[in-house]
Order: C-alpha cells, then structure tokens, then sequence
C-alpha cells in the first residue's frame, strides 16, 4: 500500500536544442514528464509455496 499526497509530484519541462550539420538554423524539442512521489506504508509478505497433496488424480496423471 502506498501513501500519495496531493502535491506529491512535479511536472518538469525537459528541453533539447541541436544544430545539424546540414541545417542553417536550430532545432529545439521540449517534453513535459509527470514525476510522482509515494511512501511505502504497509507490506505484505509473499505466503510461502506448499506442494499440493497427494490425490488420486494425481496418482492416475502420474504426478504423485
């Protein structure tokens, strides 16, 4: 479980500028990305895997 507050993230302007060779002027790309923040609250341990018991269909399908 995660705890996000309403204000936990930002929205950040990321800008690219570049000069081709071929090119008499520059080119300049921007992105907006979105970062999210959030605090673990609360974990839940995986249960540990148990063979399943014997049966017999099992036995017939030869697995046990």
């Amino acid at each position: 479980m995660f705890w996000t507050a309403e204000t936990g993230g930002w929205l950040v302007k990321v800008g690219h500028s570049d000069w081709p060779d071929d090119s008499n002027s520059p080119t300049t790309s921007t992105a907006h990305v979105r970062i999210s923040v959030a605090e673990l609250e609360h974990t839940v341990e995986t249960p540990v895997a148990e063979r399943p018991a014997k049966s017999r269909l099992r036995r017939a399908l030869g697995r046990g």
